[in-house]
C-alpha cells in the first residue's frame, strides 16, 4: 500500500484534460473551481474561446456577405478575392491567438490573458466587417 494524495477523482481528472474541448462548461467551471495543479490553462482557454467562436462564426459570414450582394458583375471576382484574403487572415489570427491563450506572460493574469486572446479577432476584424458592410452598394 503506498499513501499519495492522487485519488481516483483526481485520476479521471487528468485523463479528462486531453480532452478539453468536449467538456461543458459547467464541467469546465467545476475543474477550474478545483484545487487542481495541472490543465489550468488548457480548460481556461477552452472557456473562453468557446464563447469568442459564437462571435467570430457571426464576423466571418459579415465578412463574406460584401463579396456576394452586389448587383455590379466587375466587382464581384475583387470583391471574392479580397474576402477569401480577409477569412484567412482571420483564422490565421484566430490560431495564433488560441495558441497563446494558454501562455499568459505572468499566469497571475492567465484568465484576462486567455479571454484577451480568445477575443483579440472579434476585437481586430468585427469592425472590419461593419465597415464592408457599410460600403456595399445594392
Amino acid at each position: 500500500e503506498l499513501k499519495s494524495s492522487i485519488s481516483p477523482v483526481v485520476i479521471a481528472l487528468y485523463r479528462s484534460m486531453t480532452t478539453a474541448e468536449l467538456l461543458s462548461t459547467a464541467r469546465i467551471n467545476e475543474l477550474l473551481a478545483s484545487p487542481q495543479a495541472f490543465g489550468t490553462g488548457d480548460l481556461v482557454r477552452v472557456k473562453h474561446t468557446r464563447w469568442a467562436g459564437v462571435l467570430l462564426n457571426i464576423i466571418m459570414l459579415l465578412l463574406s456577405i460584401p463579396a456576394v450582394l452586389t448587383r455590379d458583375a466587375r466587382i464581384v471576382a475583387p470583391m471574392a478575392l479580397r474576402c477569401g484574403l480577409l477569412v484567412a487572415a482571420a483564422m490565421a489570427m484566430v490560431f495564433v491567438t488560441q495558441s497563446l491563450a494558454s501562455r499568459p506572460p505572468n499566469m497571475r493574469w492567465l484568465d484576462q490573458w486567455a479571454a484577451l486572446m480568445a477575443f483579440l479577432p472579434v476585437f481586430v476584424f468585427g469592425p472590419i466587417a461593419v465597415f464592408m458592410l457599410s460600403r456595399v452598394k445594392s
